[in-house]
C-alpha cells in the first residue's frame, strides 16, 4: 500500500517524520492496528513486515499490545508473526529457551486463541529449523556447520534430543501451548507439581501417548524455578481470573490413567464435586477434566 501523505512528509523534513513515528507510537499503545495504520498512511514506514517490525522493537511500544496483534488473525499480524519468528534462531532450543527468545520484546498474548496462534508459529519455525538444520549435516561436511550446545543452558532437554523425543510438529505446539499456561498459571502464584503437570499433559502425542518425562521436568524446573525466565518485553502482571458468575449442574468425565504415578506419588482420580473442581481452577490432581 502506498501511504497518502507520502509527498507532504517527505517535504516536511526529519522532524515532523520523528513527531509521526512517536505519535504513531502513542496511537499503537491505544490500538495497536490504527497504530500501524497510521504508520503507512503517513509514509513513516513502509508496509513491509520486516520494516514495521524494526520501527516497533526500535521504540518503547506497549509489549502487552505488541503481544496481543501479533496473536491476531488478520493478514498484517499474520505476516508480522511470521517475520519476527522466522528471523530468530531456534535451533539448539528447548521450549523454555525457544519461548524466552520469542516473547523477549513481546508480551504472551491474553487471549487463548493469540497464544495458541504463537504457540502453532513458534513450533512450525523450530521444527523447521531442526528439520533444516539435520539436512544441511546429511549433505555437507559436518564441519562446515555450526556446532550445536548439547543442552540449552537452563538444563531442559533441547534440540535435536528434543526433537527425536517428539512425534510431530503438532506434538511439539502442544507442548508450547501447556508450557506457556504453565507460565501463566505459576506467575499468578497459583501451585502445580510436577506431578500434576504430566497428568494435564496425558495423552499429549499423536495416538494417545505421553511424553517422556525428562522433557516435562526439564521444563517444569526451568519454569517453576524463575517464574521471569519469560521478559515478556517487561509487561506488567495480569490480574488474576474472575470469579464464578453463575452456578449450574454438571458431570465431569475424567480421561487418563488412574494408577498413573511419579516418583511414587499416585495420581488418584478423586470424587470431588463441580464446585470444588471450578474453584481449583477446572483442574484435578489427574487427568483432564
Amino acid at each position: 500500500r502506498e501511504p497518502l501523505l507520502q509527498e507532504s512528509t517527505r517535504a516536511a523534513g526529519q522532524d515532523t517524520s520523528d513527531d509521526l513515528g512517536h505519535l504513531a507510537v502513542d496511537i499503537f499503545n491505544r490500538s495497536a492496528g490504527h497504530g500501524l495504520a497510521f504508520l503507512v498512511a503517513t509514509g513513516t514506514v513502509r508496509d513491509y513486515p520486516v520494516e514495521i517490525k524494526h520501527f516497533l522493537l526500535g521504540r518503547a511500544v506497549d509489549p502487552r499490545k505488541f503481544g496481543d496483534f501479533l496473536g491476531e488473525d488478520c493478514p498484517l499480524a499474520q505476516n508480522l508473526r511470521l517475520e519476527m519468528l522466522n528471523s530468530m534462531q531456534f535451533v539448539g532450543t528447548g521450549v523454555v529457551s525457544a519461548l524466552a527468545m520469542a516473547f523477549r520484546d513481546v508480551a504472551v498474548p491474553t487471549d487463548l486463541l493469540g497464544v495458541d496462534r504463537m504457540a502453532q508459529s513458534i513450533a512450525h519455525f523450530w521444527w523447521t529449523q531442526h528439520d533444516e538444520e539435520l539436512k544441511a549435516r546429511s549433505e555437507d561436511d559436518v564441519a562446515s556447520v555450526s556446532e550445536l550446545p548439547e543442552r540449552p543452558a537452563n538444563g531442559e532437554v533441547g534440540g535435536f534430543d528434543l526433537q527425536r523425543g517428539l512425534l510431530s510438529e503438532g506434538t511439539m505446539q502442544l507442548l508450547v501451548f501447556s508450557s506457556l499456561m504453565l507460565h501463566r498459571w505459576l506467575k499468578a502464584g497459583r501451585g502445580m507439581t510436577l506431578n500434576e503437570w504430566i497428568q494435564v499433559n496425558a495423552g499429549i502425542e499423536g495416538g494417545g501417548g505421553d511424553l517422556a518425562v525428562q522433557v516435562q521436568s526439564g521444563i517444569y524446573h526451568a519454569l517453576s524455578g524463575d517464574t521471569g525466565v519469560l521478559a515478556e518485553g517487561g509487561a506488567p502482571e495480569l490480574p488474576g481470573p474472575a470469579g464464578a458468575a453463575f452456578e449450574s449442574v454438571g458431570y465431569v468425565h475424567y480421561n487418563g490413567r488412574a494408577r498413573a504415578s511419579h516418583n511414587g506419588i499416585p495420581a488418584d482420580f478423586p470424587a470431588q464435586r463441580l464446585r470444588l473442581l471450578a474453584a481449583r481452577g477446572g483442574g484435578s490432581s489427574s487427568g483432564r477434566g
